[in-house]
C-alpha cells in the first residue's frame, strides 16, 4: 500500500503570506495591516489562489508522486484554505469548481477523453476538495499533513476509519 507523502516540517504551502513585523513603525503598521489591508477581499482571494498554486508546484516536485497524487494534494491546498477563514474556503472551493470544469472541456471536448471518466475525475476530485475544505474550516489549528498521514491515496480511502 502506498502511502502519502508526509513530512513532519510545513513546506512552503503552510502560511504563506505571514503577517509582516514592521519593526521600526511599531503597533501602528501593524494595526494598519490587521485591521485593512489584510481584510480586503482581493487580497484574501490572491492569498488562497497563492496556497493553491504552491499545493500545485509541491504536487509536480513530489518525486513519490504517482497516478493518485492528486488525491492527497487536493485536499492539502483545501484544507491550508480552509484554515484561514471561511471567506479562503469559498474562494479555493470556487477555484477548484471552475478549474473541474475547465478540465472537463479540455479532457472530453478537446481532446479525446471520453465524458463517464472525465466526469467521474472530476467529481472524485472535488469531494476530494470537499473534504479538505471541511477538515480545514472545523481544525483551524490541526496540521493538515498530519491529518493527510493516513490517507491511500492508490484507492482514496483512509486508513484507520
Amino acid at each position: 500500500m502506498l502511502q502519502a507523502p508526509f513530512e513532519d516540517n510545513q513546506t512552503q504551502t503552510q502560511n504563506l503570506a505571514p503577517k509582516q513585523n514592521l519593526k521600526g513603525f511599531g503597533n501602528i503598521a501593524n494595526n494598519i495591516w490587521d485591521n485593512t489591508l489584510s481584510n480586503y477581499p482581493t487580497y484574501k482571494m490572491g492569498d488562497a489562489f497563492g496556497t493553491l498554486h504552491a499545493t500545485k508546484r509541491d504536487m509536480d516536485m513530489d518525486k513519490h508522486n504517482l497516478i493518485n497524487g492528486d488525491n492527497y494534494y487536493h485536499r492539502l491546498g483545501m484544507c491550508l484554505n480552509g484554515q484561514k477563514g471561511l471567506d479562503s474556503a469559498i474562494y479555493s472551493f470556487g477555484a477548484g469548481i471552475l478549474k473541474e470544469g475547465i478540465d472537463l472541456y479540455k479532457k472530453s471536448i478537446k481532446g479525446n477523453q471520453p465524458w463517464k471518466k472525465s466526469l467521474s475525475d472530476s467529481f472524485k476530485d472535488i469531494k476530494n476538495n470537499y473534504e479538505g475544505t471541511f477538515y480545514g474550516l472545523t481544525n483551524p489549528d490541526e496540521n493538515c499533513r498530519v491529518w493527510l498521514k493516513d490517507l491511500d491515496i492508490n484507492t482514496n480511502t483512509w486508513k484507520n476509519k
